[in-house]
């Protein structure tokens, strides 16, 4: 993800990969922070994590013992 905005926009690129780390971070020591995703898949929570005007979401697993990352994407359009 940092690659391909910083094609565009280095600095930003990293500020975004800075930002979505932070939001990782932040669900390895709280697991069951975020909302629960509408995903068919169990255990499913969302993390949204503002960057700018924008965000991204991070879906992850959480199993009692392990954070599993499934998906970092854009989140435009939605709410935060």
């Amino acid at each position: 993800m940092q690659a391909f905005i910083a094609a565009k926009n280095p600095g930003a690129g990293r500020r975004a990969a800075a930002t979505i780390r932070k939001g990782v971070t932040l669900l390895m020591r709280h697991p069951e922070v975020g909302r629960i995703s509408q995903s068919p898949f169990r255990n499913v929570r969302e993390l949204v994590v503002g960057f700018g005007s924008s965000a991204y979401v991070v879906s992850c697993r959480f199993d009692g013992t392990e954070v599993v990352i499934m998906e970092v994407r854009h989140g435009r359009g939605i709410e935060r």
